[in-house]
């Protein structure tokens, strides 16, 4: 018996410890890891690498196609746009939670993915947050995206929550690189003109202006093209993205010499509708006496190229580009601007860059 009990004691202990190496290897190779501490100054932790992710904004969703993670992508936002979400939306590969100022708690929650990320743009947002984090799935809130500061610090939070803080340095990096070339490239100009950037296509009727101003990345890119923000020299100066009184265009420091006008729905899509919109404008009895409308510096940018401005996304590397060719069309051999640019941005980037 003494024997058996001897032999019976061994095997328990050779069962024990081969529980506990195995317990030791589950552990080891388990991916667990402590994510970031994201906007609201929360630490998220994550048992493995997140396979499936929800993005609540356009900016957040062009971020990760930019790192290469759109396949993990399930949910989006209404406001979402790139041609391959939308396609992943109709095939149903992709459910769409709400819009960016308003998504869908009970939406997101009903996909189960592994983590969703959110843009700290509104209280509706932080309501939805919390509702979220209350759930217990994973969760990340992103510094508010009207900066290009704010827009570079996503990118490394989203890198760490994916685990690839390899791949956000990258995209970092490119970005940088990209800006830069594109400010020594405005460096070669010898006078800054004055822009104004609006949001909007009806600049008579709904309101004056909604422009970028100071602290935005709109204000932001007009800096690094060599180009004076008008909003800028108003007293005192235009903060944020703001609507401000069409009066403001009628004085001589703040009258702008080029227009970009960022327009919503069909906007201008051929040269009629372009001419009907620079006629408006010229008959109108402040618009029409800025140098911008009396010289035709008027660009309208729609569809796609309307998207690229208004989101603080990999693609603002493009708005860049843009607003160089309109302000310092000088910079480049033999280009012949257009008044308005829509889905075939790119193409003219490429064409004339």
């Amino acid at each position: 018996m003494a024997l058996k009990d001897s032999k019976s004691t061994v095997v328990m202990v050779v069962a024990i410890l081969l529980m506990v190496a195995l317990a030791v290897v589950l552990i080891d190779n388990s991916g667990a890891w402590d994510g970031p501490v994201d906007a609201a100054g929360n630490p998220i932790s994550f048992s493995s690498t997140p396979q499936t992710i929800v993005s609540t904004a356009p900016s957040i969703t062009e971020t990760l196609i930019a790192m290469g993670m759109i396949e993990k992508i399930v949910g989006v936002s209404s406001n979402c746009d790139d041609p391959d979400i939308l396609e992943m939306v109709s095939d149903g590969d992709a459910q769409v939670v709400g819009s960016y100022h308003q998504p869908n708690a009970e939406t997101i929650l009903s996909i189960e993915a592994d983590v969703v990320f959110l843009v700290n743009n509104n209280p509706d947002v932080l309501a939805t947050y919390n509702q979220l984090r209350d759930s217990q799935i994973s969760v990340v809130l992103l510094f508010g995206d009207n900066t290009i500061g704010n827009f570079m610090t996503n990118i490394g939070i989203i890198g760490i929550a994916m685990d690839d803080e390899a791949g956000a340095t990258s995209l970092q990096d490119s970005i940088n690189q990209s800006f830069s070339e594109i400010e020594a490239r405005a460096a070669n100009s010898t006078f800054s003109p004055k822009v104004l950037i609006n949001l909007g296509i009806d600049l008579i009727d709904n309101y004056d202006v909604y422009g970028a101003g100071i602290g935005t990345f709109g204000s932001d890119i007009l800096s690094m093209t060599n180009s004076t923000n008008v909003l800028s020299l108003s007293s005192p100066p235009v903060s944020g993205w703001s609507i401000v009184n069409m009066e403001l265009m009628s004085v001589d420091v703040t009258a702008p010499d080029v227009l970009i006008i960022m327009a919503y729905g069909p906007g201008v899509t051929d040269q009629a509708s372009y001419d009907e919109e620079l006629q408006l404008l010229r008959n109108h009895s402040i618009w029409g006496n800025t140098p911008a409308v009396l010289n035709g510096e008027v660009y309208f940018l729609c569809g796609m190229a309307n998207s690229v401005g208004q989101r603080a996304s990999p693609n603002l590397v493009d708005f860049a580009k843009l607003v160089l060719m309109f302000t310092h069309p000088e910079l480049f051999d033999s280009l012949v601007l257009p008044g308005y640019i829509g889905d075939d941005y790119s193409d003219f980037i490429e064409n004339n860059w």
